[in-house]
């Protein structure tokens, strides 16, 4: 089993269940060139506790019901390259341990379920002040999430994007949302 890996700047996918199950993998650097992150590809990689996201990525595998990418992983910090725009769909679907999220100000969208059923350690989310959309189950399940504050660039929230979050005591809404 790996404890370290760099996937090379070559590598644009990483497919299903690449690194399934590596409970010694500790430290992953992503290619800078990556575009997509399949089902299940860091799932299991208890180990693994935090992870920077690059600016390329566009999206996670597009089933509707699948493993996220890092589901079941140890996963408590992301971050994401300066320059991203968008938190990929489902990309942290299933991370129950993720408690920190730095959001850059160039995120536009975050897609729909980007925290979907599993970032139950989240408290507290601080939204990029370029922040367009917040698509459908964005923070589904997130059960520990008290507060939220949407930046005025905010211009429209969808479906359940908040669905179940049962400790959210604390919004504050954008002065521009739009009625769909």
């Amino acid at each position: 089993m790996l404890e370290k890996i760099e996937i090379p700047d070559t590598v644009t996918a990483i497919e299903n269940e690449a690194f399934r199950n590596d409970t010694k993998l500790n430290e992953v650097v992503l290619s800078s060139n990556l575009k997509t992150i399949n089902s299940a590809a860091f799932a299991g990689c208890v180990s693994l506790k935090q992870i920077e996201i690059p600016s390329s990525l566009e999206k996670t595998a597009m089933v509707y019901d699948y493993t996220g990418p890092f589901a079941g992983s140890g996963l408590e910090e992301v971050s994401f390259e300066e320059g991203t725009t968008r938190v990929a769909q489902r990309l942290f679907k299933g991370c129950e341990k993720l408690k920190t999220i730095s959001i850059p100000d160039s995120i536009k969208t975050i897609d729909e379920g980007a925290f979907f059923s599993g970032a139950k350690g989240l408290s507290e989310v601080r939204l990029s002040s370029s922040l367009e959309r917040i698509e459908a189950s964005a923070f589904f399940n997130c059960t520990l999430l008290e507060k939220i504050e949407m930046p005025d660039t905010v211009t429209a929230i969808e479906n359940e994007a908040f669905r179940n979050d049962t400790k959210l005591n604390e919004v504050v809404l954008s002065s521009n949302l739009k009625n769909h």
